[in-house]
């Protein structure tokens, strides 16, 4: 397996990266069942003992996408992203981290920060940046991802059927919140659905500066806002928010990219 910080290989039995010293906390595998998703349960486990859905003993060199998880290597750069299946769409389980000539940025400049949540790119970049046979979500693609989770009560409180942040977010990285069912609060129950988003922050390119690391996540969409030619829509995810939102924001600033299979 690979360090989920530098990720450099290491023994799949390691408590420790030998490279960067990073803690290695084994979350076990979780049930590919969207009705169940069952989490902790053990590697060499073949069926899931709630829902006896088959589990996936070979996610690392699942590349044919038949399954419900995998990984798949991108043939520019050799980088590896993680993968998921919900429903019959097909999304990066991580954040793009492919460098462009231009239009894209790490947060603050820091490695640590590329590794943890990608690029950041402009809404220009980011139509072009997805590896061959991935793409720019559209507008309408995340809605149906939203209307999937909340069909099979992915929803936090069933009184508030959009309460669907925490099982879209990380189990790491988000600001404290104190308001219950959003990521920030008790993020050891996140994740539910793998999606596995972080608070990458954005760039404002005018003023060259970073902002919300930690706080809010933000992903753009391929749709333009009908309203503005200078600004196109974007997905977030903020720490002390119990669903996930549309806004729309100018072009030109950098934000995080998830892409979809073709």
């Amino acid at each position: 397996m690979k360090c989920p910080i530098c990720y450099t290989e290491i023994s799949d039995d390691s408590k420790f990266c030998n490279h960067c010293g990073a803690k290695i906390e084994d979350e076990g595998k979780t049930c590919p069942n969207l009705e169940c998703c069952r989490t902790g349960l053990p590697h060499e486990a073949n069926y899931c003992p709630d829902c006896g859905a088959k589990l996936n003993n070979n996610q690392e060199n699942s590349t044919d996408f038949k399954d419900n998880s995998g990984s798949f290597t991108d043939e520019r750069d050799g980088h590896k992203y993680k993968w998921i299946r919900i429903g019959s769409q097909i999304w990066m389980a991580e954040n793009l981290a492919y460098e462009m000539d231009e239009g894209c940025w790490i947060y603050k400049d820091k490695r640590e920060n590329l590794l943890k949540y990608g690029r950041l790119y402009d809404w220009e970049t980011a139509k072009k940046a997805c590896p061959k046979g991935w793409h720019l979500p559209s507008y309408r693609e995340w809605i149906e991802l939203i209307n999937l989770l909340i069909e099979n009560e992915y929803f936090y409180n069933p009184l508030e059927q959009d309460s669907i942040a925490k099982a879209l977010a990380s189990k790491k990285d988000w600001n404290v919140s104190d308001q219950e069912g959003t990521p920030g609060n008790n993020p050891e129950v996140n994740n539910s659905t793998g999606f596995d988003a972080k608070p990458g922050g954005w760039f404002y390119s005018n003023i060259n500066e970073y902002v919300l690391n930690e706080w809010k996540g933000c992903w753009w969409t391929a749709t333009e806002y009908e309203y503005d030619k200078y600004q196109s829509i974007l997905m977030e995810l903020m720490h002390d928010v119990n669903y996930l939102y549309e806004t729309f924001d100018c072009k030109e600033f950098g934000f995080s990219v998830r892409c979809i299979k073709d």
